[in-house]
């Protein structure tokens, strides 16, 4: 919603039969929506086990494939999350064009047509009001893999009113879950009580009955006379010594 220019990554040269006809496609949508869009190609690396590109996960299968993206390069996994991200900072226009954009390129490889530009106008054409709430209902919620489970009550309203709406636009449409493989662990949020107890250390219960000790000798003192006090103390120190 952002991006003035479209990159097409993949692990094959510019010119390989495996990418060019989709290149060429995209291009033909992104000349027409007046979008830049450039060829980048970048080698993977086996021994690195890091996914910067989606297109890298069937490139490793000898796949075909590619990442259309706004940004010349990849960036390092959890970079580009932003506890900012709202609806505010989606510019609706710039969005309406990219996506007609993707959606031409799209329809132009499915169908294989030469120029899909047409297919998008009139009653086909995007609907900002749509647009505006589908963004003020994605950037209410986290889009984070974790957070979209059945057992998030979030992530499962969200999942199915998408799902809801694809069926109304679409004849077919199922819901797939699979796992991902990742270094990191993901816990998903749960709610419960917590419990602290503050335990005082022995030397603290030594001291205070030291000093209550302290008190009460003193007060005792004080009530029966320092005579009194002489003579008590004088008979226990003897039956002490008596033993």
């Amino acid at each position: 919603g952002t991006g003035e220019s479209f990159y097409f990554h993949s692990s094959k040269p510019e010119g390989s039969p495996a990418t060019a006809g989709v290149f060429q496609k995209f291009s033909v949508a992104a000349e027409h929506g007046g979008v830049q869009l450039s060829y980048v190609h970048r080698k993977i690396n086996l021994a690195d086990d890091t996914v910067y590109w989606e297109h890298e996960q069937f490139a490793r299968a000898r796949i075909p494939s590619a990442t259309l993206s706004t940004r010349a390069s990849a960036t390092a996994p959890f970079s580009r999350a932003n506890s900012l991200d709202s609806a505010a900072t989606i510019h609706l226009p710039t969005l309406k064009r990219n996506l007609n954009v993707v959606a031409q390129g799209v329809v132009a490889m499915l169908y294989e047509l030469d120029d899909a530009t047409a297919v998008f106008e009139g009653s086909l054409s995007f609907r900002e009001d749509v647009m505006q709430s589908w963004l003020q209902a994605l950037t209410s919620h986290s889009r984070f893999a974790p957070f979209l489970q059945e057992d998030v009550e979030e992530g499962a309203l969200l999942i199915s009113t998408m799902e809801e709406h694809m069926a109304g636009l679409l004849s077919d449409v199922s819901q797939h879950t699979f796992d991902v493989e990742a270094a990191e662990t993901f816990f998903t949020p749960y709610v419960s009580v917590v419990t602290i107890q503050s335990a005082k250390p022995v030397a603290f219960d030594l001291l205070f009955t030291l000093i209550t000790l302290i008190y009460l000798a003193l007060l005792w003192t004080g009530l029966s006379g320092l005579a009194e006090a002489r003579y008590v103390i004088s008979q226990i120190i003897a039956s002490i010594q008596g033993k």
